[in-house]
């Protein structure tokens, strides 16, 4: 014990940091708050910038798988080689099925009216009234829908590459596989 207090309790000592009971921030403690509060923020953005983008491709390959119908359909009617025949049935009942599991997967629904209006290829269908009219049908049709099932496996390339959604690449996958399986019998038929 110190012989300068005798008999007195000694001060307590204080800080000088402390003024009048108030909490002070130290300049280090607030840079790094700053600092966390700025990462924090620029992660929110950055994870709803990241979203899944492929919202217009899907409205173009649901547009594009409707038109195939519609030429499958019109194929059904005019084909005359029995061959042909066979595959535009074949080829009917898979985009069916493929056209089901693929919307199912799509986020969105229905296509915007400007995407079917470019989707429609009313040229494609001008083109097999007048190949029927001139009784070339069958050819005009093979290489149509040849065209046809190409452009629209490079759309669902395109589509994979740019979804994050699992439940729509492995539908894209399989739909893939069974357009290019179609696709290389169309040719090899030819």
């Amino acid at each position: 014990m110190d012989p300068s207090y005798r008999g007195r309790v000694p001060q307590v000592p204080y800080s000088s940091r402390q003024s009048g009971g108030r909490f002070r921030l130290q300049p280090r403690t607030l840079v790094i708050a700053l600092v966390l509060i700025v990462v924090v923020i620029i992660g929110f953005v950055l994870l709803s910038q990241s979203g899944d983008k492929s919202g217009p491709l899907q409205q173009h390959l649901s547009a594009r798988l409707a038109t195939l119908q519609k030429m499958t359909d019109e194929g059904e009617k005019n084909l005359k080689s029995s061959d042909l025949r066979e595959l535009n049935a074949r080829l009917r009942i898979q985009l069916s099925s493929d056209t089901k599991s693929l919307g199912d997967s799509f986020t969105e629904t229905k296509p915007d009216k400007t995407i079917t209006a470019n989707e429609a290829d009313t040229a494609s269908f001008n083109s097999l009234k007048e190949a029927q009219l001139n009784s070339r049908f069958d050819d005009s049709y093979r290489t149509l829908i040849a065209h046809k099932l190409d452009s629209t496996t490079l759309l669902m390339k395109e589509l994979y590459g740019k979804t994050q959604s699992k439940k729509l690449k492995d539908a894209l996958n399989n739909a893939y596989k069974n357009f290019k399986q179609l696709e290389d019998q169309l040719t090899t038929n030819s």
